[in-house]
């Protein structure tokens, strides 16, 4: 897994398999969230970011090793 390299703005995550009902920083995860398709993972890779219109490169503002909530369709 190691050889995979978002680009852009993509990230790539590690998804947790435990269910909280409150986030490390606190924030209350609401029982019709936890039931939803709604998923926890980890950050393990982040993309260069996106290019705006002059081709400008923006960093995305996040961190390897952050968690994110993320929908899983």
């Amino acid at each position: 897994m190691t050889n995979i390299e978002p680009l852009g703005g993509l990230v790539l995550v590690k998804e947790i398999q435990e269910q909280d009902t409150q986030t490390a920083s606190g924030l209350i995860l609401t029982a019709s969230a936890m039931e939803s398709q709604l998923s926890r993972g980890e950050i393990i890779k982040i993309g260069p970011g996106e290019r705006d219109q002059n081709g400008i490169i923006h960093p995305l503002p996040l961190n390897i090793g952050d968690i994110v909530i993320y929908n899983s369709i």
